[in-house]
């Protein structure tokens, strides 16, 4: 992965629209799958391999690849200041987590993908 890679996939919008210019599809946000356009009926979209996100079809192949490379980044975030983050009440001291959105024990500087912000109404009390 590239720089020019790395920084679109976090959210760098003159990153991604480089990206764009040069015909970079980057991977999927979600799996990490490599992402290709598909052409269907003189129309186009971008999928990823596994099949687990994908854009809108569109008329230009360009517009497909930039609907999927302009995607807003997800949040980033270690799994101790996550929301989802429970206490390990048994060893205060241990490095791990339970992680209530996982089902798992984490490592509180995991990076998490499900990240909230602990501070945040999420509307979920």
């Amino acid at each position: 992965m590239t720089d020019l890679e790395r920084r679109a996939l976090l959210g760098d919008r003159e990153a991604q629209e480089e990206c764009t210019r040069q015909g970079i599809v980057l991977i999927c946000p979600f799996c990490g799958s490599e992402a290709k356009v598909k052409e269907i009926s003189g129309r186009y979209t971008v999928c990823c391999a596994n099949n687990c996100a994908g854009t809108r079809i569109f008329k230009d192949r360009k517009r497909a690849v930039e609907s999927w490379n302009t995607r807003v980044a997800p949040p980033l975030g270690r799994c101790g200041t996550c929301r989802w983050a429970g206490e390990n009440i048994e060893h205060p001291s241990d490095p791990h987590i339970f992680c209530d959105q996982y089902d798992l024990m984490m490592l509180k500087d995991d990076y998490c993908n499900y990240y909230y912000p602990e501070e945040a109404d999420h509307g979920q009390e």
